[in-house]
């Protein structure tokens, strides 16, 4: 399969970091939760905890979409499916190049920051883009 982000796509996840997470249950029902997002090299990352509904619907089904929107509504918008990995094993240092990524700089305090993933149980969920539109 070729690379399924174009440029264009690239820069629009690269400035926007709002977006709506879709999950699918056993029943085949949706779930749609809204998530900070950014492009990690070609995956777009968004975090969750162990105990989200999302992470249980991921466990069992490894796909979901996401839909990044621009700041308001009626602007522009990008939706990506594809295979989600869950990381655990880099929870923290996960998390902080997330949010250095979707913010451009530091948490205020980094040991707070660090002491928050720990407790939360933060994880981090990588999809990787199969589909664009």
């Amino acid at each position: 399969m070729g690379e399924v982000l174009t440029e264009q796509h690239r820069a629009f996840l690269e400035a926007n970091h709002t977006a709506v997470m879709a999950t699918v249950d056993g029943a085949g029902r949706a779930h749609a939760v809204p998530v900070l997002c950014a492009l990690v090299g070609e995956e777009l990352w968004s975090s969750g905890t162990d105990l989200r509904v999302r992470t249980r619907h991921l466990e069992a089904r490894p796909y979901a979409t996401l839909t990044v929107l621009t700041s308001g509504f009626w602007g522009e918008w990008l939706t990506v499916g594809g295979r989600v990995e869950i990381r655990r094993d880099a929870r923290v240092e996960d998390n902080l190049r997330l949010y250095r990524v979707a913010t451009g700089h530091e948490p205020d305090d980094l040991a707070e920051y660090r002491a928050a993933m720990v407790s939360e149980r933060r994880l981090v969920y990588v999809l990787t883009p199969e589909r664009v539109y």
